[in-house]
């Protein structure tokens, strides 16, 4: 589990993050949402070590994290903004990248080869990067962070210049990869939070308001239950008009058979039972 414990961090005297705590499981793909200055993109850099907290720890299995290079090797980070190098070609950007993690080998040169493939970007190898569309690159930068296999997978709106059949083909790929690591996405696309997310975490103003599944979400918006933060009717209407059927199967199971995951916790069981007796004929 890797484990933020009531971080702070400032920025000169802008405190943007106010005692954050959250859990990331390896295998769940959570999604981090908020408003512009909630602290997203600091909260990124912290976890990838670009930052450090001014009080509190982020921890892996009850050890904090020392951030060496060993660590970082096992990091990708996808920032919101990305530089490319323009003259040189696809597969000399990505040589690079690989080199710099030391993981260029047959491995991770296949694995390359498939994520070229699953992107359309395999006749593109010998172009160079200067030619491409914001869209390509994009995807560009989507294979760089994610050829080395990375065991934490840090990612800040990857699909914000992607075409729709683009951004499904990611969202599929990063759900994909999510299996085998800790994975963090920062997203203001609502369609985006919904086909990703495990779980969400809202954070307004360097506080986390809510943590939970999006079922859960759901639940809270179709009551009117704010837990300190507001939205507006479009979003509200626009989450309950296209997912208000996201429910497991296996989640009904346990709502009709009374029966719950062995450690859930009692205030989310109750809000699970509340929400299906809502939504459940």
């Amino acid at each position: 589990m890797l484990r933020v414990n009531s971080v702070t961090k400032f920025l000169i005297t802008n405190r943007v993050l106010n005692a954050l705590s959250f859990n990331l499981n390896k295998g769940s793909l959570n999604v981090v949402v908020g408003p512009n200055g909630a602290g997203k993109t600091t909260l990124l850099r912290l976890l990838t070590g670009l930052y450090v907290p001014d009080s509190g720890a982020i921890y892996l299995n009850e050890e904090i994290l020392s951030y060496d290079n060993a660590f970082r090797r096992t990091i990708g980070f996808l920032s919101e903004f990305s530089s490319y190098y323009d003259r040189f070609t696809l597969s000399e950007y990505l040589d690079i990248f690989l080199s710099i993690y030391s993981k260029r080998d047959k491995e991770h040169l296949s694995f390359r080869e498939y994520l070229l493939d699953k992107t359309s970007l395999t006749e593109y190898k010998n172009a160079q990067l200067g030619s491409f569309s914001k869209g390509m690159s994009q995807k560009v930068s989507i294979i760089r962070v994610l050829q080395h296999k990375p065991l934490f997978l840090f990612l800040d709106e990857p699909t914000s210049t992607l075409d729709p059949e683009s951004a499904v083909c990611i969202r599929d790929l990063i759900r994909d990869v999510s299996r085998d690591c800790y994975v963090l996405v920062a997203s203001h696309n609502l369609d985006e939070i919904f086909h990703l997310a495990d779980e969400l975490v809202l954070i307004k103003s360097g506080k986390k308001i809510f943590q939970g599944t999006k079922q859960e979400f759901l639940y809270l918006l179709k009551n009117n239950i704010h837990y300190s933060f507001e939205f507006s009717d479009y979003i509200k209407n626009y989450f309950i008009k296209n997912y208000h059927n996201e429910i497991p199967d296996i989640l009904k199971k346990y709502y009709k058979e009374d029966i719950f995951p062995v450690g859930i916790e009692p205030a989310r069981k109750d809000l699970l039972k509340n929400f299906f007796k809502f939504t459940t004929p």
